[in-house]
């Protein structure tokens, strides 16, 4: 366990290329202008009416499979329930975007059962809150102790169920709702050398109540966790945005004027 006078830093970084698919990790995360990581929620999936097709809108997102090359234009995808005889790997299809975004598109309406559509936007990607469209970052220590509220769920699995894009090495649970103040006053930050405004504690959806991979819900996740959230919040947690307690990660803007700089594990968080 780190020391409790150790600096926060950050721990890990992952970015999500597909939105609402799998995680692709980083070392090392360049900033857009528009505050969001580089990469992230690059590309999404939509339906005909251009709504997203995410795991909001249906459990058939955790029947897939994804991974990215490093440059975001190649996708491997697999569905999980179709496995290759004598193999425990699925079968994994390959797509050069946006050359064959046709193709792939062609493959996931036959998974979900309607017509799907592949966008890209590169120069701010798809965040769900365009207000605030910076990294969302989670503390170590407030996912371990997560591990004791829903035993049998691990850390590197209540990652996976949270999607933030920043982990930070904490000592405390929750440190990381320091990050934000009063909903007029949004709090300044420093991660290594980008500037950030901490804006509000996430309202998370159904996502984080299912398994990843299965989509198999964890009953009463959902009330048992605003119920602990509650009871384990900081006495220094500013509480106005807690219009309930099924709140977790911070969400954040960055200053226009850190176009060009990046984030990498190892930075050293600093409340300015």
């Amino acid at each position: 366990m780190l020391p409790v006078n150790s600096p926060v830093k950050v721990q890990s970084i992952d970015i999500y290329p597909m939105k609402s698919l799998d995680p692709h990790s980083l070392q090392r995360a360049g900033i857009l202008s528009c505050g969001a990581l580089q990469g992230d929620r690059r590309w999404s999936m939509v339906d005909e009416q251009g709504k997203f097709i995410n795991g909001k809108k249906t459990p058939l997102i955790h029947g897939i499979s994804s991974r990215f090359d490093a440059d975001f234009n190649t996708i491997e995808i697999a569905f999980r329930d179709g496995k290759v005889e004598s193999s425990n790997e699925p079968h994994r299809l390959q797509f050069e975007l946006p050359a064959e975004k046709e193709n792939l598109e062609q493959i996931l309406s036959k998974h979900f059962g309607y017509p799907v559509f592949i966008q890209q936007d590169t120069k701010q990607g798809f965040p769900d809150d365009l207000d605030a469209p910076g990294p969302t970052l989670i503390g170590s220590a407030s996912l371990e102790v997560m591990t004791q509220w829903f035993p049998g769920l691990t850390v590197p699995q209540l990652k996976r169920r949270f999607r933030a894009n920043i982990i930070l090495e904490t000592v405390e649970p929750f440190w990381e709702d320091c990050l934000f103040g009063p909903p007029q006053s949004p709090r300044r930050f420093r991660v290594g050398e980008v500037e950030l405004f901490g804006i509000n504690p996430c309202q998370r959806c159904v996502v984080p109540s299912r398994d990843p991979e299965t989509g198999e819900v964890w009953t009463q996740f959902q009330k048992e966790f605003a119920r602990l959230r509650e009871e384990s919040l900081p006495q220094t947690t500013n509480r106005e945005h807690f219009n309930h307690y099924y709140r977790f990660a911070v969400n954040t803007r960055i200053s226009p004027n850190n176009k060009g700089t990046s984030i990498s594990c190892g930075d050293i968080v600093e409340i300015l």
